[in-house]
Parts: structure tokens; C-alpha cells; sequence
């Protein structure tokens, strides 16, 4: 039986999946699955593939701080696994968190290029909804997978390994 934590954990992650594709599910289905959005999602789903010296590049900050002033830390408490346990072993999470930083960026694209394809069809309200909540869909995911990395960075330091 699942315990009450892990069904709130995929229950959270199932409401913010609804909530960040709403919007873009509904511009979509106004508009049709044409040829841009074939494109749009093929270039999306290509960033999954970019080489991790790239997403190590679109690094915020290398400092803790920086994450907690954007929410960060506040944040956390509502994404599925957003708070990093040692306990449940390095390595996992750190494979864990690369994919779901990948993901996320891939939506992120997905969403944005969405989001500027409703301007092109003068839904100034639905692009707005869309670029807010690719703010709160993958803004924050990814921000959040880059401020565990560091923390997981320095706890294998404090222990003398590495990453």
C-alpha cells in the first residue's frame, strides 16, 4: 500500500501537470495539430538530447542564495520530489533530477514557442496564460533541479567524493 506522502507527492504532480498544459492544450486545440506544432514539438523534444555541458551552462547560480531569493526554496514544498533526502541515495537522485531537468526544459521550450505562436494570432490572454504557466511549470522545476544539484554537490564534498 502506498504510503499517504507518496499519493500526495503524485497527486501534486499530476494537478500541476493539468494546470501548466492546460493553456497550451487548449490554444493547440483551437488551432489545430498542423505542421507547427509538429515542428514547434519536434524542436522541443530535440533539447531533451543537448549535452550536459550545455545544462550546466544555463545554470542560474552556482550560489544557494540566489535560488532562495527566487522562491526556490518555497517552492520545493509542492513538486514532486523537491526535497532532496541523503538517505535515499545519491547517485538516483541525481540521474532522477537530470531527467526531470530535461524535461522541463524541453516544455519550457514547447510552452514559450506556444505562447509567441498566440501572439501571432492576436490571443494576447491565452499567450499570457501559456508564458505564466511555463513560469510556474518549468521555471521553477528546473531552478529547483539546479539548486539539489548544488546541494548534493556539496554534501559529496563535505563526504570527499565527487560528482
Amino acid at each position: 500500500m502506498l504510503n499517504l506522502r507518496v499519493m500526495l507527492n503524485h497527486f501534486l504532480n499530476i494537478g500541476w501537470t493539468i494546470l501548466g498544459f492546460l493553456p497550451v492544450y487548449y490554444f493547440w486545440s483551437l488551432h489545430g495539430l498542423g505542421w507547427p506544432f509538429y515542428a514547434l514539438l519536434l524542436i522541443s523534444c530535440i533539447a531533451f538530447f543537448l549535452p550536459e555541458k550545455l545544462y550546466s551552462k544555463l545554470k542560474v547560480s552556482k550560489d544557494l542564495r540566489v535560488y532562495k531569493r527566487l522562491g526556490v526554496k518555497f517552492v520545493r514544498r509542492f513538486a514532486q520530489d523537491g526535497d532532496f533526502e541523503p538517505s535515499k541515495g545519491v547517485k538516483g537522485y541525481l540521474s532522477k533530477i537530470r531527467m526531470f531537468e530535461r524535461y522541463h526544459f524541453c516544455c519550457l521550450i514547447f510552452f514559450e514557442a506556444s505562447s509567441v505562436y498566440a501572439c501571432y494570432f492576436e490571443e494576447y490572454l491565452l499567450a499570457f496564460l501559456i508564458f505564466f504557466g511555463n513560469i510556474l511549470y518549468n521555471v521553477f522545476p528546473i531552478l529547483l533541479q539546479q539548486y539539489n544539484r548544488i546541494r548534493i554537490t556539496r554534501i559529496l564534498k563535505q563526504q570527499g567524493l565527487h560528482m
